[in-house]
């Protein structure tokens, strides 16, 4: 399999890649917004807003994950 072949695998890590940028991204607003606002008086509010960051790290993590894994099987098998 040569470069022009690798195109697809390529294009796959860049869109996971993406993927966790954009996801920690919005997780990190998530926790600014809990900073910003100081102190949240309901309870409830900080644990959806606590699992919606979670969600989000988790995500971020998996996609990356996705990346790197990727990137790693294509830099074996593929012949340079």
């Amino acid at each position: 399999m040569g470069l022009c072949a690798a195109i697809l695998p390529i294009a796959a890590i860049g869109a996971a890649a993406i993927a966790a940028i954009v996801t920690y991204g919005a997780a990190s607003a998530s926790t600014m917004k809990y900073m910003e606002e100081g102190e949240i008086g309901d309870e409830a509010e900080l644990d959806k807003l606590r699992t919606k960051t979670n969600s989000l790290v988790t995500a971020s993590g998996i996609a990356g994950g996705v990346a790197v894994g990727l990137g790693a099987s294509m830099f074996l098998t593929v012949r340079w």
